[in-house]
Order: structure tokens, then sequence, then C-alpha cells
């Protein structure tokens, strides 16, 4: 616990976020419902910190929607399975591959940058169109 005082009453924190002590302790136990019955989208993201991205992909059953190729990295567009009710729509990502280190990320995405296809959301992520992310060495 960030706070244990001699009562035993004590408190969690994830970088600054008040979190359940059982996402510490237990992170096992966190399961998609765990996820989906979250409100606070500040403590979702430290679930995914917790997890990994990878594990919480996993968990939120994301669908691969467009599958594409740039530099020789594999560029995939994925949105959950059901519409959430936090963001009430479906939650858009795109999963790519560091070349140097070969970790995933899972980089969330509003649906305007979902709808312009794997390669056009990739060049989103870094404030480009499409037509100008001509991304030559990956470091």
């Amino acid at each position: 616990p960030a706070i244990l005082f001699k009562d035993t009453y004590n408190q969690f924190y994830w970088h600054g976020v008040a979190i359940p002590a059982q996402w510490i302790m237990e992170p096992e136990k966190i399961t998609k419902e765990t996820i989906y019955a979250e409100k606070n989208a500040e403590k979702r993201r430290c679930l995914m910190e917790i997890l990994g991205e990878s594990h919480y992909a996993e968990l939120l059953d994301l669908v691969t929607v467009e599958t594409d190729q740039y530099n020789g990295q594999e560029v995939l567009l994925l949105k959950t399975a059901k519409k959430d009710e936090l963001a009430n729509d479906y939650i858009y990502f795109i999963k790519v591959i560091c070349n140097s280190t070969q970790r995933n990320y899972y980089l969330c995405i509003p649906e305007n940058a979902f709808s312009l296809g794997a390669i056009g959301a990739l060049a989103w992520t870094f404030g480009l169109e499409k037509q100008d992310y001509q991304c030559l060495i990956e470091t």
C-alpha cells in the first residue's frame, strides 16, 4: 500500500491514481468483468498498465478489423467485440510491434482515426495524414 496506518487502514495507488488493493495484490484475479465494470477511464488505464497491454487486449476480446504492413511491420486495426458502456461506443485500437524490441503496443484511438484504416490510423498517432506518413527508419 502507498498509505498504511497503525489501525490497518491502507490505500493503494498506481502512479497517483487510487485503485483497489486487489489490482496490486492479486492481479491474476482481474477479469473482463473487472475492466467493463470500472467506470473511470483513468482507472482503466491503470488496469491496462498493471496487466500489460497484450493481456488487457485479450481480456477485452478485441476483434481484428484490418491487417496491413508498413516497412515490414504488421499493423492491426482492432475494436472491442461489444460496445462499451463508459464510452457508449466500441473502443478502438491500433496494434503495432516495435521493430527493435518486438514489443506489442495497443494504442487507443478515436473512431475518426479508426475510420482511416490501419495505415491511416498509424499516421494519425503521429499527427499526420496517411499520404504524409513516410517513415523510413524506426529506432
